[in-house]
């Protein structure tokens, strides 16, 4: 086929599709712009200045652009705008159509409606962009097309301009913790910890977390020494948070307590009477019976990385001998002053101790001094540290377990001054232990006297002089009014006698006037005066059966069970503790 033939072919193409489309648009009206009076933002109308459509007819298709314009109405039956094939706007000719239909959304009051404006309308001048479209657009039920602009009920008032909106407030009400990391709970020395309803010791347990359990940590206290979590199975509560190993940065957790639950003091019950022991045998036991105790104190050395269930054997003889235990644990002064995270480490020792069935536990032994304490570390605030993290470790596991603050040694060596560098004297120790918040940390304050050579029913004559450290009511006068609230427990009162052993010590030789008969005496007189001042719970005997005299301690000569196995002291006991 020559060129020239495939040319009319074309144009003959191009003619009938002409044709076509100028048929199609007699028998569809042409969608045509809406004119909105006085538009406005309660009007949602849209000016449109081009639309290009593709309409479906019965076996023939037609594109088409077509700018339209709405002049004033004209003539009932004006003649059809010509039509072009091109993107380029045109302008019609000066007629117009005989009506605008605009189509109204229902309401739910009003059914869709529809408008004519009068023929000599005048449209406004156009303004907007054309922005053509290409939409497919089948015809409507009634014959016509489907409308191309839908808009709201027109007010014939004028509207009331609509306030600016403003941004709702955000509720203040805290927000529902969400899981931002987890935990695992990791213990030395006991298999499970418990999950509490609050973060408090004393608070409700909900269950045992064993060691090793995964959680998410969904917030924490205001202090960071409680997390609360949610475990696997949905159950919400709180763990103390020595016992967690945590895998984010805790910052990031909401405060979901502000104010830790204090809990209330574990008490010893009445006046408890009982005897430091250092043989857990029947000798010590018959001992102790004859003399009316119920309680029997033992002294652990801790050695770091070592389990809480060390003790367990100890207290299990207690108990079955028909005592309570209170457990003096002290560590090496060493140990506490070169080892990273020590304080924890012991904190957990005793926790797993409380775990074991001890009822009760001294935090350490005389902080106050350097045989103790590491020199130059010496201070109330250093030792309530330790006794923090070791009072809320044992209250995350055993509530009920009665918590002794270490009983500083009685002393007023350190002079006016207070403090040296080998320690303070037991009031400034005991005073700096009050301004770091020990009270909040025990349940019962610890105290010793057990360098009396007199009667503890007086308050001078002592051939020493008359500092406080010698008499039993001066001892209890050096507590600070910060600790009123809390009972004293007296874990050491002694009196030293070396009748039957020898001279004593050079250090200890204020005691070689004391007679067994006065030692005897004076216990029984202990128990007394302590009874009376209604603040002491707790006197242990100090000491029971110890057989070690040497130069440089004479322990021995502090036992009621003397050499030839005899009790002077149990009678006088027996007596004031009936």
């Amino acid at each position: 086929m020559s060129f020239r033939d495939r040319l009319r072919i074309t144009l003959l193409v191009v003619i009938l599709s002409l044709l076509a489309a100028c048929t199609s648009a007699e028998e569809s009206p042409v969608p045509t712009r809406a004119v909105l009076p006085s538009i406005t933002p309660d009007i949602a109308a849209v000016s449109l200045s081009a639309v290009r459509t593709v309409e479906a007819t019965a076996g023939t298709t037609a594109t088409s652009t077509l700018p339209v314009t709405v002049p004033p109405a004209a003539s009932p039956t004006p003649p059809l705008p010509s039509l072009t094939a091109t993107d380029t706007p045109f302008t019609a000719a000066p007629t117009s159509v005989p009506t605008t239909r605009l189509i109204v959304s229902p309401t739910p009051s009003s059914p869709a409606t529809t408008t004519s404006p009068a023929a000599s309308a005048t449209p406004p001048p156009e303004t907007a962009t054309p922005v053509p479209t290409r939409e497919v657009r089948p015809i409507g039920a009634a014959g016509f097309p489907t409308p191309l602009i839908t808009a709201i009920r027109l007010e014939t008032a004028t509207p009331t301009p609509s306030a600016t909106p403003q941004e709702s407030p955000t509720p203040s009400t805290t927000p529902f913790p969400t899981p931002i990391g987890e935990a695992s709970v990791t213990t030395a020395s006991q298999q499970v910890v418990n999950l509490m309803q609050e973060p408090s010791h004393t608070a409700t347990i909900i269950r045992a977390v064993a060691s090793g359990e995964n959680m998410f940590l969904i917030g924490r206290a205001w202090n960071n020494e409680w997390y609360q979590v949610r475990l696997m199975d949905g159950v919400e509560g709180w763990i103390y948070a020595l016992y967690l190993v945590v895998w984010i940065d805790t910052s990031r957790l909401i405060v979901t307590h502000l104010e830790p639950t204090r809990p209330p003091v574990a008490m010893v019950g009445s006046f408890a009477l009982g005897g430091h022991v250092m043989n857990l045998n029947e000798d010590a036991f018959g001992t102790m019976h004859q003399a009316g105790m119920t309680w029997l104190k033992v002294q652990h050395r801790y050695h770091h990385g070592e389990r809480g269930s060390a003790v367990a054997s100890m207290v299990n003889a207690a108990h079955r001998a028909g005592f309570r235990i209170l457990l003096g644990v002290v560590g090496e002064r060493g140990q506490l002053a070169s080892i990273p995270n020590y304080h924890a480490a012991f904190a957990d020792f005793v926790a797993g101790a409380a775990l074991a069935g001890a009822d009760a536990i001294e935090i350490w032994n005389e902080p106050n001094i350097d045989r103790e304490w590491p020199r130059g570390f010496i201070h109330g605030g250093n030792y309530t540290d330790l006794l923090r993290v070791s009072y809320n470790a044992i209250k995350a596991v055993s509530p009920a377990t009665i918590v002794v603050s270490a009983a500083p040694a009685p002393t007023g060596f350190f002079g006016p001054a207070g403090c040296g560098d080998g320690g303070c004297n037991d009031d400034i120790f005991l005073k700096q232990m009050a301004f770091a918040g020990a009270q909040n940390f025990l349940d019962c304050v610890g105290l010793h006297h057990n360098d009396g050579i007199v009667s503890p029913t007086q308050r001078t004559g002592d051939p020493r002089g008359d500092h406080p450290t010698y008499f039993l009511s001066g001892v209890i006068s050096r507590v600070p009014s910060e600790f009123n609230s809390r009972p004293l427990c007296f874990t050491e009162v002694g009196y030293l006698s070396p009748e039957g052993y020898g001279t004593l010590p050079p250090n200890f030789a204020w005691a070689a006037g004391t007679s067994v008969a006065e030692h005897a005496q004076w216990l029984g007189e202990a128990v007394q005066v302590a009874r009376t001042t209604g603040r002491v719970q707790m006197l242990i005997v100090w000491n029971i059966d110890f057989n070690v005299y040497t130069y440089e301690d004479p322990m021995a000569g502090y036992a009621i069970r003397r050499r030839d196995g005899g009790c002077p002291a149990c009678a006088a006991l027996a007596a004031a503790i009936r």
